[in-house]
């Protein structure tokens, strides 16, 4: 009896030390309204900030060609501004000496990539 009261306690206990760490990177959301600035790490991370100084890391589904320092601007495309940004939801950039012809309803000409990740906090 004493065993698994003791067992109990420390499944107990290792459950509410872990569900924080999970409902940190699961309830992240940047609105679209909220992003003041971006940043390109590489060629699959960007940092984006909002309005208030917050940082999130935004992790694309994979390596995006031509994603660099140079690559502006960075137009994110979730379902409506209201929305958190989110997995599967496009970003798009225009290469060095392209064209920017940018429209409401899509890129044209522009490259385009998808988001695997938003994480609170820039990437360690």
């Amino acid at each position: 009896m004493k065993n698994r009261t003791v067992l109990a306690a420390t499944v107990l206990a290792s459950t509410l030390v872990a569900i924080p760490a999970l409902a940190q990177n699961s309830d992240v959301c940047l609105r679209m309204r909220d992003i003041q600035n971006t940043r390109v790490i590489d060629s699959s991370t960007l940092v984006a900030t909002d309005r208030l100084r917050n940082e999130y890391t935004v992790r694309m589904n994979g390596t995006c060609t031509g994603l660099t320092t140079n690559a502006q601007p960075l137009m994110f495309r979730p379902i409506s501004e209201l929305s958190c940004l989110r997995r599967g939801d496009r970003v798009s950039y225009s290469m060095p000496g392209e064209p920017l012809n940018i429209s409401i309803f899509g890129s044209s000409g522009q490259s385009t990539c998808f988001v695997g990740s938003v994480t609170a906090g820039a990437p360690s």
